[in-house]
């Protein structure tokens, strides 16, 4: 069955790593969850990679990040769409998941970093506490410049496609298409002023009693 396939699978790729073959594992978080105790004993796991990121923005981690964070790889790197932004915590946590100790301890990074920064955007700081929160600010992306690779879509476009070019062209409306736009109109016109809904007109039905009334 399903279980034991994917036991099955997961024994060669820990003996795999055993024998120096180094086979790649690609599976969800659920399953690295569920299986965390078997692939945790590999060794000699070169990399592990996490897409989607942002399911790992929990200061306090959860089951998932626990399981995660016992793996034995020497690399760890995280992919995500999700701009972190104006939330120290999650990027607090995300980092502390990529590089241990990078950004010391929750209470060091809120003093050096989160606390100063947030000061000094507040309406009513002075200008030592913004001058403040604009080193700090300055301190943390230098810091981060040294792990964090941040693309954006334009940056990956701009190099691969030339720029776009719109044009808009306006088509004046056939004979045809004149008179079914007024009998449409007409007919949610009458609808409107009789209280009904718009969602109520049946313009099939309409079109075909004007057709039969004009027989």
């Amino acid at each position: 069955d399903g279980v034991d396939t994917a036991k099955s699978i997961l024994n060669t790729f820990r003996c795999g790593h055993s024998r120096g073959i180094a086979p790649a594992l690609i599976l969800s978080y659920e399953m690295f969850r569920k299986y965390a105790d078997t692939i945790n004993t590999v060794t000699e796991l070169n990399l592990i990679v996490c897409d989607e990121g942002h399911r790992l923005k929990k200061l306090d981690g959860n089951k998932t990040i626990r399981a995660l964070s016992a793996c034995r790889a020497k690399m760890r790197l995280v992919l995500t769409g999700t701009p972190i932004q104006n939330n120290f915590e999650e990027l607090f946590a995300m980092i502390s998941f990529v590089a241990p100790g990078y950004l010391g301890s929750a209470s060091e990074f809120k003093s050096m970093y989160s606390n100063p920064i947030l000061l000094g955007c507040e309406s009513g700081a002075n200008e030592y506490e913004r001058q403040r929160g604009e080193t700090a600010a300055e301190a943390l992306r230098e810091k981060l410049s040294h792990i964090m690779l941040r693309r954006t879509q334009e940056d990956i476009l701009r190099q691969l496609l030339l720029p776009r070019i719109d044009y808009v062209l306006y088509c004046k409306m056939t004979d045809l298409q004149t008179q079914r736009y007024k009998q449409i109109s007409d007919r949610i016109r009458r609808v409107v002023s009789s209280g009904q809904s718009t969602e109520q007109v049946d313009l099939d039905n309409e079109e075909a009693e004007e057709e039969t009334g004009s027989a």
